[in-house]
């Protein structure tokens, strides 16, 4: 149905786009591994990565079936896939999530290559960094799920802070992705270099033979 309705508002009947963006934080906010309840960490998976492995299913084939100019199937991860992750107990499920997200592009990038279709979807991850947005609106993510599996899980007051103070805009962030596009890179950010400087955190621990924590991002209490 969703690619069906996409057809019927292309003038041509063609998907020369598809921008998979939907995604939480929600419960994934305050849910670690050690204490996390399996319907947070099932809900904030089913919205981040199953939810964005329909869409793929949907639209990678008819891209690539459909002949003429290449489509644009975009992503929205986050450098949370590339990084080693936040403050402990903080990003747990969204980070896991935004691995996932990651891996699963990276799947999806040979599985075209190999069948000879590369040319005809260009794939592009957006791995933003900390944008102004209303990822951590709890309340609004919260009041989607059924009432018995809502966590109560509320923004810190500080969490909202760090966002509007440090997180690009929206607008900025959605030129830089589309620079990266033009360029045809399959990693793009929404600040110019931070999606390498974010995984050269993760890889230096495992190139050096560390533990996590002694390349984790320091972040003052939230």
């Amino acid at each position: 149905r969703l690619l069906e309705a996409a057809r019927r508002a292309s003038s041509s009947g063609r998907v020369d786009c598809a921008f998979l963006n939907a995604g939480v934080a929600g419960a994934g906010a305050g849910v670690s591994v050690l204490r996390g309840s399996e319907a947070d960490w099932r809900w904030l998976l089913d919205v981040n990565l199953f939810g964005l492995l329909h869409g793929l299913q949907v639209f990678g084939p008819a891209m690539a079936a459909q002949g003429g100019a290449p489509g644009l199937l975009a992503v929205t991860a986050s450098d949370r896939g590339l990084d080693v992750g936040g403050l402990p107990g903080c990003t747990a499920a969204y980070a896991t999530s935004k691995h996932g997200a990651v891996a699963m592009c990276e799947a999806l990038e040979g599985e075209l290559t190999a069948a000879g279709l590369g040319g005809r979807v260009q794939l592009s991850v957006l791995c933003a960094g900390l944008v102004n947005s209303n990822l951590w609106a709890h309340d609004r993510a919260e009041a989607q799920r059924d009432a018995a599996d809502r966590s109560g899980v509320q923004a810190k007051k500080s969490q909202r802070m760090i966002f509007e103070s440090m997180g690009t805009s929206v607008a900025d962030t959605v030129d830089t992705f589309f620079e990266g596009v033009v360029r045809g890179q399959f990693i793009c950010d929404s600040v110019p270099g931070q999606a390498q400087q974010t995984f050269a955190r993760r890889a230096a621990y495992i190139m050096e033979g560390q533990m996590p924590s002694n390349a984790r991002m320091k972040w003052s209490k939230l």
